[in-house]
């Protein structure tokens, strides 16, 4: 190869090298501009206000990036920077990739110092920028914003001083100033007058006297032979440049020291009530009234007069005072004076002048109390007439629980009545012996059967429902019964413990159920000429509308129904659905049978009339009586049938009844 071959070839050579360094700049560089777009985020600052644009400078605190000019190129996911300018605050910036590429800057002025003071200004000293309270002393120093403000200067005892002021950035301003004086009065009375007035140490003669004097504080002071020194404090302020002052001068004093007997009652001096403890200072040459008394003693009085600078001893000796107390009861009753027994009334005794809490009592009736006071002029008589619970409330208007419930009550006057059925009475069974009994005294009985919203009120429950309570044990109907005595102040008619039968007590006039004798004079007599077999009489057809008994549409569902009775009702039927009987009751005859009070016996009567009976004195079942909506044979229906039962039923429920004897 010659030479000219030789250096072709090396000229390709370079040439070749030329393109292929050429190519990777040219791929460096695409690379780089691919960097640049994917990697690199830039933001233009804008800086606000105008004023700091001239001097505005930044600076990169936190991540990658940098600034050219007021572009901020960011290679970071977050950075921070700080923008900064002449008489600006400092702002530190945080960006990141929710950023907006526009980013505003909003710098605040650097604050100026003013430094204030007055010359004669004092701790009380008050001041205000722009009518706002910020500082109390004579003098002030503190950063603010630039800008205009208005400064004002209070002192109670100077003019107030009002400036216009303008706070640069980082510039300081200093004023100084002095306040202007105010000019004021005082005018210094006294009673009585000419007392020697001293005004801040100086001298000034016997008052009134109306001085010119400048703002300030003033230590008065006045003398009087015969009566006590005076000293006070008078300000003359900017608010109040007048003052005026009346001093009522006290006399010279005098002590007494007293020894009274009994301790612990009230003096009075002058009408004033005073400590007994100690030796008491009384204003001399003067006449002084003095009063001591104590409940249950005459009292003491008398006048004292005292020389200036005098001591005297006084002792007062109080002598008891009595008086009678009278007590009457009707009915007796126990008499408690201030929780002790004192005995049955009649009562009398003499007793101290002292305040009293009577107290009269008896069972079954409301506790009278009376304040009594006796006293030695008169007897102190208290005469009263003793009223039961239930009469003093009635007198007082307030209705009773029970009409409150809706449970209507009729009064009944009974007589004798013929139990149990004769041996040819059809129907009759073995366990109704008939026995003459006599209803000796009055009685009210419910209208309707108790309702099952009726029974709930005494659970504290509330129910709309005016069916008859059933499946209620006989216990729990004696504690229905003990529940309304006690809402209406009534003695309980059952003694019962914690669930528990212990017996009754026959003379109360608490509700209670009937007895059986009451139950069937009420189905037999009531309001009628002659005993009769059911409710409605003697005839063996049921009437229309006499009660809710088991009618033929209950047949095929219980094996004894009533042939051609209809009553509508296949269960309970609320109370007072059907036709009342002749003594103005409803259901007595069906709806659900009864509890009455009576323990069940099967132990035949031995002849004697029965006053009043309430039945075995123990047993372990109660009767229930009268039929109820499941009694499908005319036996079940007459009055005198009777069965026994030791646990409720869903079939038997009551009605109450209880003695007259206390209505006012």
């Amino acid at each position: 190869m010659n030479e000219f071959d030789l250096k072709v070839k090396q000229q390709k050579r370079s040439y070749a090298l030329w393109m292929l360094l050429s190519g990777a700049l040219v791929v460096v560089i695409i690379g780089l501009v691919l960097i640049w777009s994917l990697l690199v985020r830039g933001h233009a600052v804008v800086v606000s206000p105008e004023q700091a644009q001239a001097s505005q400078q930044f600076e990169v605190q936190n991540g990658w990036g940098f600034f050219v000019a007021d572009k901020l190129y960011v290679l970071s996911t977050q950075l921070s920077f700080q923008a900064k300018a002449r008489d600006f605050e400092p702002r530190i910036i945080q960006v990141d990739t929710a950023s907006p590429k526009l980013l505003s800057v909003i710098l605040e002025p650097s604050p100026g110092t003013l430094s204030a003071a007055v010359s004669n200004g004092d701790s009380e000293t008050a001041w205000y920028l722009d009518e706002e309270l910020v500082h109390l002393g004579p003098d002030w120093q503190q950063q603010l914003k630039p800008g205009h403000y208005a400064l004002r200067v209070d002192s109670p005892y100077h003019q107030p001083l009002q400036q216009s002021l303008e706070i640069v950035s980082n510039k300081r301003a200093e004023l100084n100033w002095t306040l202007s004086e105010i000019s004021g009065e005082l005018l210094i009375q006294s009673v009585p007058e000419h007392a020697g007035l001293t005004l801040n140490g100086e001298v000034l003669g016997p008052t009134p006297q109306t001085l010119r004097r400048q703002g300030g504080k003033y230590q008065v002071k006045l003398t009087l032979p015969g009566y006590q020194s005076l000293e006070d404090e008078v300000a003359l302020t900017s608010a109040r440049p007048k003052e005026v002052r009346k001093y009522l001068l006290k006399p010279l004093q005098a002590t007494l020291n007293l020894n009274l007997q009994p301790e612990g009652g009230q003096l009075l001096i002058g009408g004033k009530q005073v400590a007994t403890q100690g030796p008491l200072s009384l204003a001399a040459n003067q006449s002084h009234q003095l009063l001591y008394q104590k409940p249950g003693y005459f009292s003491h009085s008398q006048q004292i007069r005292l020389k200036p600078g005098e001591q005297q001893d006084l002792a007062i000796q109080l002598k008891p005072e009595k008086g009678k107390v009278v007590v009457k009861a009707s009915p007796e009753a126990r008499v408690y004076l201030d929780g002790k027994d004192m005995g049955l009334t009649p009562w009398q005794q003499q007793l101290p002048a002292l305040s009293y809490q009577l107290e009269l009592t008896r069972p079954g009736y409301r506790t009278q109390r009376h304040s009594i006071k006796p006293s030695s002029q008169s007897v102190t008589q208290v005469d009263v007439q003793m009223l039961t619970e239930y009469q003093a409330r009635r007198k007082e208007g307030k209705p009773t629980v029970a009409s409150q419930l809706g449970i209507e009550l009729a009064l009944m006057q009974p007589g004798q009545v013929l139990m149990g059925s004769a041996d040819n009475e059809k129907g009759r069974r073995r366990n109704e012996f008939q026995r003459q009994v006599s209803l000796s005294k009055a009685f009210y009985v419910s209208r309707h059967e108790i309702t099952e919203a009726q029974f709930a009120a005494a659970t504290g429950k509330s129910l709309q429902s005016n069916l008859p309570v059933s499946d209620v044990s006989w216990l729990e109907a004696a504690a229905f019964c003990n529940w309304l005595s006690e809402q209406e102040g009534l003695l309980p008619f059952y003694q019962l413990d914690r669930g528990r039968y212990l017996g009754f007590d026959p003379t109360s006039h608490g509700y209670r159920l009937p007895t059986e004798a009451e139950w069937e004079w009420l189905a037999k007599k009531a309001q009628r000429a002659t005993e009769t077999q059911f409710v409605w009489g003697d005839n063996e057809r049921i009437p229309k509308d006499a009660g809710n008994f088991a009618d033929e549409s209950l047949k095929g569902s219980q094996t004894f129904y009533l042939k051609d009775y209809q009553d509508k009702m296949a269960g309970k039927a609320p109370v007072g659905q059907y036709a009342r009987d002749r003594a103005g009751l409803f259901d007595l005859a069906g709806n659900v049978s009864e509890w009455v009070h009576d323990w069940y016996s099967n132990q035949p009567p031995d002849g004697t009339l029965q006053v009043d009976p309430f039945g075995a004195s123990s047993g372990s079942a109660h009767v229930y009586k009268g039929a109820n909506y499941q009694s499908g044979r005319l036996t079940e229906l007459r009055s005198a049938w009777r069965e026994p039962l030791n646990s409720s039923a869903p079939f038997v429920g009551f009605r109450i009844v209880r003695y007259v004897g206390n209505e006012p």
